[in-house]
Parts: C-alpha cells; structure tokens; sequence
C-alpha cells in the first residue's frame, strides 16, 4: 500500500486552498454531462519511469501548441476539465502568458500555462487510492465511461490531439492502449541506475526521508515497507519497466515511440519534429521555434559509494544486471 509521509515545506499543500479546490469539485461533477462519445483525434501519453526528463518533454511538446493539454490553471477542474479549458479561456484576458520556463520540480512546473501532471484526474478515474497498479480483474470491471466523455468532451473543445503525461500511469498503459485505440505512446528513456539514484535522492527531498514510496507504486510495495530505499526503488523500476515492456509489445511501433533523454537533450527541434509526425501532426517549423536548439544534459545525482553498491545489488537481486 501506499505511504502517507509527511511532505517538506517546499512541496507541502496549503490545506484551505485544496478545500477550495475539492468544493469546486464537487459543484462539477454533478453537472450533467455531455452525451459526445467520439474519440477523432491521437491521445498522446508520455511514458517512461520517473526521474527520466519526461516533464522536460510534456513541456516542449506543449510548447508546440499542437496538443490539447492540461494546464496547471485547467487542472483545478479536474472534475470537469472542458469546462476548465472554457474557464481558462475566459480568464485569458487577465493573465499573462510568457513562453515556456522549461523548469520544473519533482514534476511540477510553476506557470499557470505550463502543463500539469493531473494527478486528482487519474485518481477520478482509476482506482489509485492504495497502489498504481490494479489487476486485470479491477481493470476489466472499471467503468470507462466518465473517462471517455471527458476525453472527448476535451478533443471536442481543442479540435486536435490531446497530451498527459503522470507515470502513475506506467502500470495501466496497456488498458489505455486498449480501450483507446487511438492512443499514443511517448517514451523518454534514461539509463535505470541513474534513474535510481535521482529517485532515492528526490525521496529525501520531497519526505526528509527515504523510506517513503514515491511516484508510481506497485501492487507489491507493501512487501517491502521495511526494505531499504535500494530494494523499494529497484523494485518499482523493475516492476515500471516490465509494465512498459509488454505495453510496447502490445501496441507495436505505430503506437509507440521512443527516444533517450541525451538524444533530446542535444536535439530537441529534431526529437520533437519526430514526435509531432507520429502523433499525427504536421511539424510546422513555426511551431519548433518554441523551443532551443539544445538543453542541458543534467546529470543524474549520485548517490555514496556504499549507496551505490546497495542500489547495484537490489537490481541484481531483480534480475537486472547493471
């Protein structure tokens, strides 16, 4: 099961504001909604196991303006998101929208523009509240139905492709791929031992600790609450990666796209003209000016030595030589 830890102050919430938020809510969702079911247009998600610069990627591609996307104003109306996109549309006339920061902390970007992660949205519509991870029985038993409206209510309302981007949806992707079948599927790779080690390194940041789970949870974490911080992270990516592994088979080169975090870093106009083409897209050379010729290739935080080692046995230990 997932812990409750207590998060820092720079990423604890303000208690009043998400009572606001959840009132809000709470007026949306009894609304009735739209009786549009049609899904015309790609559903893009982008994938891949935390700590990769998969936000780094949400952001460019958002910066494209090619894609419908949730932005961090629209996604306090999680509960009825076109009508976030019509409020935010209203509200445009008094905000001010700057160009992409491509910043971000623990996947959070800052900009009210910027995209949003849509954690409450998923947590709406899927079954989340103890792991990220339910069994095909819950899947084939889950009502889709309020998820599809939203999706198409959303692809009614921007008339094109739309975007996400939470990892917490790692485990699930292929029940996505198969109830959308015009979903698509972005995935950012980046070495799993650096991945590891950022992991354990943001735990600390974001609890003050590093036993609490972060990111996309297994069903089976709770066998290992009393484990190390190297046995709980090796085993979340190895669990992640499998899941990532057959959706990639399920879905077949048509629907899935990869690419590696160096090779974005050092030609995001390219990585991004290529994604926009599988996407379904025509990459405007417009559009790319959006973005930088290069990013910084940021190295992953290294861990201690002896951190080091216990990381590299917990993967052997998974059956990941590295």
């Amino acid at each position: 099961m997932k812990q409750d830890g207590k998060r820092t102050a720079a990423y604890a919430k303000n208690p009043d504001y998400e009572g606001v938020v959840a009132k809000v809510n709470e007026q949306l969702a009894a609304l009735p909604q739209s009786t549009t079911t049609a899904i015309e247009h790609p559903i893009v998600f982008i994938t891949g196991l935390p700590r990769s610069g998969t936000t780094l990627l949400y952001q460019a591609l958002a910066a494209t303006g090619a894609f419908g996307y949730p932005s961090n104003f629209m996604a306090r109306f999680f509960a009825r998101p076109a009508i976030g996109a019509q409020i935010q549309r209203l509200a445009e006339a008094w905000l001010v929208r700057g160009p992409m920061s491509f910043e971000s902390s623990a996947g959070n970007t800052k900009a009210w523009y910027e995209p949003h992660e849509f954690g409450y949205f998923w947590e709406r519509h899927f079954p989340f509240s103890e792991h990220h991870q339910p069994g095909a029985s819950v899947l084939a038993a889950l009502d889709t139905s309020a998820l599809t409206q939203d999706f198409a209510e959303l692809q009614d309302d921007v008339d094109g492709p739309l975007l996400f981007k939470n990892l917490i949806l790692g485990y699930v992707n292929s029940f996505l791929a198969t109830t959308y079948p015009t979903s698509r599927f972005v995935h950012m790779e980046r070495p799993m031992f650096h991945v590891a080690q950022s992991l354990i390194h943001l735990r600390r940041e974001f609890y003050g600790s590093d036993d609490v789970w972060l990111s996309a949870t297994p069903s089976t974490a709770d066998r290992l609450l009393q484990a190390s911080a190297a046995k709980q992270v090796a085993h979340q990516i190895a669990t992640l990666q499998a899941a990532l592994d057959d959706t990639r088979s399920q879905v077949g080169p048509n629907r899935w796209h990869t690419l590696s975090y160096e090779e974005f870093c050092r030609s995001p106009r390219e990585s991004t003209r290529a994604i926009l083409a599988f996407s379904g897209v025509d990459p405007s050379e417009e559009a790319l000016k959006a973005l930088p010729h290069s990013f910084t290739h940021r190295e992953a935080v290294a861990l201690a030595a002896d951190e080091q080692l216990q990381l590299r046995e917990a993967f052997r230990q998974e059956g990941l030589d590295l």
